[in-house]
This record gives structure tokens, sequence and C-alpha cells, in this order.
């Protein structure tokens, strides 16, 4: 078990990253929201580098975002100049609706409309 000072030392270190957790957690549904108001965008989704999914809103399916992270992947990996810092845009189009991604390395974002 741990001792007196030990335990406080866990517990300091959860605190803290409770407190990282939820600035992020609150940054994501800030952006989520922001992105959702949106003329015209039913669904937008957060993914992180690993295709987690951070957060999602609307008609965007959390269960999509490693596929989507995955396509942000591959597309990057289509691009001829390897050396270039811009981002890219994948647009995928369906019948009736579109879907945006861009990938900044680290976050995947995707917005539904």
């Amino acid at each position: 078990m741990f001792s007196g000072k030990n335990k406080r030392s866990v517990m300091g270190r959860q605190r803290r990253t409770l407190g990282f957790t939820q600035r992020m957690e609150t940054a994501v549904i800030s952006v989520l929201e922001s992105l959702i108001k949106t003329d015209g965008v039913k669904g937008v989704l957060i993914a992180d580098e690993h295709g987690l999914c951070l957060g999602a809103l609307g008609k965007a399916n959390p269960n999509c975002s490693g596929i989507i992270r995955e396509i942000a992947t591959h597309a990057k990996s289509l691009n001829d100049d390897s050396n270039s810092q811009q981002l890219l845009t994948i647009k995928i189009e369906a019948n009736n609706s579109t879907i945006l991604i861009r990938n900044d390395g680290n976050k995947t974002l995707a917005v539904f409309k």
C-alpha cells in the first residue's frame, strides 16, 4: 500500500492530469460546438493521431474516427511534395452529403455537410 507521502504525491498527479484532461475536453467541445453552428454543417468529428475519437456532434459517427484518420494519412502519402507545410483537405462527395477531412499531424477534423 502507499505510504502517506507517496499517496499524496500520486493523488496530486491525478488531480493535475484530471485538470489537463478537463481543459482539453472543454477546448474540443468548444471547437465542435462552434463548427456545428456553421451554416450547412450537419456533423463534426475530431480524432487524435491514433484514430481515437476525441469528440463528435451531429451526424458524425464516433465509430468512424479511425477510418477518417486513415483516409487523411493515406491522402498525405499520395502528395508528391513531402516537404510541403501546407495542410491537405480531402473532400468526399456522395449523393446528398459531403465530408471534408483535414489533418494537422496530431488531430484530424472531419466536417459533414
